[in-house]
Order: C-alpha cells, then structure tokens, then sequence
C-alpha cells in the first residue's frame, strides 16, 4: 500500500514508454544484424549507447527509484535468457551471440546497482556509468575501425582509448551541465570539467586492463569510487 502510493500515474506512464522503448531498440537492432546492415560488434554497442544513455531522463522523469530499478531488475533477467548461455536455447537473440557471453547481462547489473542506489544523487549515476555508455563503446568501435597502434601486451589500441575517452568526456560534460542548469547539481564549470576529464582517465585506464567483458563491472565500479570521493 505503501510502494502504490509513492508511485504516480506518471511514473507508470513512463513505465511502459521505457519499456517500449527499450525492446524495440532490442529487436530492431537484432534485425538489422540479421539482415547484416551492421556487424555484431556496433549493433551491442550501439543498443549500450540508446539504452545506457536513457538514465539522463530517469531521475527526471521518475518520482523515485521503484520503477527504473524494477526495470533493471528485469532487464537483466532478459540479457541473461537471451545470451549464448541461456539455459532455454530459443530465447537466445544473435545480437548477444558474440562478445563476452555475460557482458550485457553484467552492464544490466551495473546499471540497476546504480540506479537503486544513487537515484537521489544522479550525477553520481552519469560519473559511473555514463563513462562505460560512451567511453567504452566507442573505444571498441573506433579500435577495430580506425585501430592502427596497439597498446604492449595488449589487443586494444591507442586510438580507440583516445575516442572512448573523448566521448566520455562530451557524454559527461553534458549531462552534467544539463543538470546544473536544471538546478539539480550545484558545481560550476570548471568542476564539471575536471570530473569529466578525471573520470574518463578512470574509464581508459580500467578498459585497458579490464579482462574481456569484465569492463561492464570494472568501470562502473571505479568511476563511481571516484564520484563518491568527489562527492
């Protein structure tokens, strides 16, 4: 009785928009792998950008945390049954079927953690996860393109780690601003830009490190230590 009265026709409203949204970003860009429109690599990043992405809004949209955690909750569940290892083999969707076969599953688990845990504190959320939305998509997608430099001991290379770190910065540096303005984050420029930066060296050091799909933890894990310091 309780939770039904802290949960508004709003909150439900978005509810179902989100969850619309979310699947048929799924589906759509499953099909377009299918049809071979965009390879394996782009189409997984590419639903982390549309999806991680939407966590901008959640604070705003939403009254408080029930909801979003309940549909991180669920999304994990779904990444799970529809990766390679899924004990029910017809679930299975061939957009999950490369890659670390839990790595969407763990960046659904990174995202509900922060969520129900930072929800009154969203600039803690964009330090630590938005970092993995962009930064790490777009050093894995730049890397196979554009890669020429390889890091020693290392199959990453130099120039996706300077594209991941520059989209970091510009998805930090936006959200963050966009908050200030809105008055719900009290930091001046200058602040906003050294956390941009310093996240983002967070974020390229760990990916670089991270063991392959690991980085969907380790990232979130790290960039919200340092948010919480900051903080």
């Amino acid at each position: 009785m309780i939770i039904c009265s802290m949960i508004t026709i709003v909150d439900i409203l978005f509810f179902l928009i989100t969850y619309i949204y979310i699947f048929s970003v799924i589906f759509y860009i499953d099909r377009l792998k299918k049809t071979k429109k965009i390879n394996s690599t782009n189409s997984r990043k590419l639903i982390h950008i549309l999806i991680g992405s939407s966590i901008i809004l959640a604070p705003i949209i939403f009254s408080n945390n029930i909801l979003p955690s309940l549909i991180g909750f669920s999304f994990i569940l779904f990444t799970f049954l529809t990766s390679p290892i899924s004990p029910i083999k017809k679930f299975q969707l061939s957009i999950f079927s490369e890659g670390h076969s839990l790595g969407t599953t763990y960046y659904s688990i990174s995202l509900t953690a922060l969520i129900y845990l930072f929800f009154d504190q969203p600039w803690i959320i964009f330090i630590g996860f938005l970092p993995l939305v962009f930064g790490d998509a777009f050093a894995n997608i730049f890397g196979v393109k554009y890669g020429t430099i390889y890091w020693p001991y290392s199959k990453k290379t130099v120039q996706g780690s300077f594209a991941g770190y520059i989209a970091s910065c510009f998805a930090l540096l936006f959200s963050l601003s966009l908050y200030v303005l809105l008055g719900l984050y009290n930091q001046d420029f200058i602040t906003i830009i050294l956390i941009s930066v310093l996240s983002s060296i967070i974020m390229m050091i760990v990916e670089l490190l991270s063991p392959k799909g690991t980085d969907n933890l380790s990232i979130p894990f790290f960039c919200t230590l340092f948010a919480i310091f900051v903080q």
